[in-house]
């Protein structure tokens, strides 16, 4: 004889039934609240390293200069090894990888915390010589390739693709040039696109450099990205660093620059701090319909300017020198800003907005140039 379920033995069914259905839920709620930051080596700081942590700075993932290099080239492991440097640092293949500038290399790193065996394992790296002592942003993009900018203004000045299945060939697959000074890439997986915010001309010369941001579709027949822009935004105004800098410092005759390149969650915008404010970009007509308060009052709510930032002239610039920037589709916000007149211009903390505006920091007397969501961006996937 089959007995009915009684009520208990059913209320039981039913609990257990939600556990289970909620459990990966309550997983991907932690799972966004984990932040990314490259850390340089200094005397308060232990360095240069790579740290995935929660909002209360515990530890979930690190790397430093001495792991994962049982595959790599002496010549790679010199470069990783020289300098104390954490230039970027980004989530990566849907984030089983890490993509990143330490000392004077640019790297992928295995992010495979459940095997131990691949784990943290240093996959592919470029030495930053020659033509790249100065690159601040690299990106991967689909086929295995691996575009690192070179920030530089001169005539090889853009970004090289290179082929990250083979770590022995350090010959770049493309070189793509044009955009000076780029300091953000981003992949567009939506487009096929590689996005890069970067200036028109010389930095500090005569002829007035405009902030552009120019797409580079990726070609999949042939696994590569198709030399010739197919979107370039180039902002109308150009404008001197003169409220920052004073008439004898050398950064007086720099021209205002992107310093990151930022997408926004559900939309097809781009947010880009420069070394004056905030701007944004909408991607689709390559309109710049926002900056400043405005974009402050949407995304970063709750912020606050490190120290006083107004020139000798009187122009108040609280967003100034911002470096990085990272929304999280919970509507919590990162960023790190430089101190006002800094002439290394980099910062020593992460600030953390919440989305009801409360502020926070991380990691205050680090030098942290860059720290990002660890987290998927909606309607910007990686690179698979």
């Amino acid at each position: 004889m089959i007995l009915a379920p009684t009520k208990h033995y059913i209320s039981q069914i039913w609990l257990l039934c939600t556990i289970v259905i909620l459990l990966p839920n309550l997983a991907t709620s932690a799972h966004d609240q984990e932040i990314i930051s490259g850390i340089y080596g200094t005397e308060s700081c232990s360095g240069p390293e790579i740290r995935i942590d929660d909002l209360d700075g515990n530890s979930h993932w690190k790397w430093d200069t001495t792991t994962g290099l049982h595959n790599v080239p002496d010549q790679i492991k010199k470069c990783i090894q020289k300098g104390k440097s954490a230039t970027e640092v980004k989530r990566a293949a849907n984030g089983d990888k890490v993509v990143a500038i330490i000392g004077y290399s640019a790297l992928m790193i295995n992010h495979t915390p459940h095997n131990n065996a691949t784990d943290k394992l240093v996959t592919f790296g470029v030495c930053l010589d020659d033509d790249l002592p100065q690159a601040h942003t690299v990106e991967m993009l689909p086929g295995n390739l691996f575009a690192i900018a070179t920030t530089s203004d001169d005539e090889h000045a853009g970004f090289w693709v290179y082929d990250s299945s083979d770590m022995s060939h350090q010959t770049p697959k493309q070189k793509i040039t044009g955009v000076k000074d780029i300091h953000g890439l981003l992949w567009d997986d939506k487009e096929k696109v590689l996005w890069a915010a970067g200036n028109t001309a010389h930095g500090s010369g005569a002829v007035p450099s405009y902030a552009s941001i120019v797409g580079y579709k990726y070609d999949e027949a042939n696994n590569k990205l198709i030399m010739k822009a197919h979107y370039n935004y180039t902002m109308s105004c150009a404008t001197k660093l003169s409220s920052e800098w004073g008439g004898e410092d050398t950064f007086f005759r720099y021209w205002d620059r992107p310093h990151d390149l930022v997408p926004i969650p559900n939309t097809r915008s781009l947010l880009f701090p420069m070394d004056r404010d905030i701007h944004t970009v909408n991607i689709l007509n390559g309109e710049f319909n926002n900056y400043g308060e405005e974009i402050q009052k949407q995304y970063l709510n709750g912020f606050e300017e490190l120290g006083n930032r107004t020139g000798d002239n009187g122009e108040y610039l609280p967003r100034s020198d911002i470096k990085s920037i990272s929304l999280n589709p919970g509507n919590s916000t990162l960023y790190t800003q430089a101190k006002w007149r800094d002439g290394n211009a980099i910062p020593h903390q992460v600030n953390l907005l919440s989305p009801t505006g409360k502020y926070s920091s991380l990691y205050k007397g680090c030098n942290i140039y860059r720290s990002r969501w660890f987290a998927d961006i909606t309607g910007w996937p990686t690179a698979p």
